[in-house]
């Protein structure tokens, strides 16, 4: 029976245990921008040929919306997963993904989805259909970054050092992805390849 929803060694550590749903990087994020200089979900664990090939099942399996929801539900209920997130890699490429997910949130009431994405004027549009359950994060460096409210939106933003993570009032969540789904001005420290996309503008995760 295949298994959709994976833990990385991050995701284990967490004081909460939380599995994840993730698609190729690049072809589903649509509003990527100033991100794609130094994208961590382009370079290391995530291009090596099995989870290359796992990413590319799940974007074939999204396609089918009836049976997409009806595999990740069953999954959530055989394995008696009470936390979510959707993509450590890829986003939300249309609206009919978006929607699949919110049922499939709406089926599980009790477990608790969260969602790191760029799509900000797709998701404010629909802002009265996110469930309850679903924590929408918007991620800076994007093409929609104008369209953030740092004062009232959950967002995210990576950071080049923990001190200046710090210094912004961000909560690291480096080490404790669960922190995410609590707070609304979230922090990542970067370790991957950097550039000078990130040297002179950063962005986020």
């Amino acid at each position: 029976m295949t298994n959709y929803l994976t833990q990385n060694s991050k995701l284990k550590a967490s004081s909460e245990p939380i599995y994840s749903f993730s698609l190729p990087a690049g072809k589903t994020c649509p509003n990527a921008d100033i991100c794609k200089a130094g994208c961590y979900a382009m370079q290391g664990f995530f291009v090596t040929p099995t989870v290359k090939a796992a990413y590319a099942r799940n974007f074939k399996l999204t396609r089918d919306s009836e049976k997409f929801i009806d595999a990740i539900d069953s999954e959530i209920n055989r394995r008696k997963i009470t936390n979510v997130r959707i993509h450590a890699s890829g986003d939300f490429y249309n609206e009919k993904y978006m929607s699949a997910w919110f049922r499939i949130a709406r089926m599980n009431p009790s477990v608790k989805f969260y969602a790191y994405t760029k799509m900000i004027s797709m998701f404010k549009r629909n802002y009265y259909f996110v469930p309850d359950n679903f924590k929408v994060i918007f991620s800076l460096g994007g093409k929609q970054d104008i369209l953030i409210n740092k004062l009232n939106d959950a967002h995210s933003m990576v950071f080049d050092s923990i001190e200046s993570l710090n210094a912004a009032g961000y909560i690291d969540t480096s080490h404790d992805a669960a922190l995410a789904s609590q707070h609304q001005r979230i922090g990542l420290v970067f370790h991957g390849r950097k550039s000078t996309a990130w040297n002179t503008q950063g962005w986020v995760s």
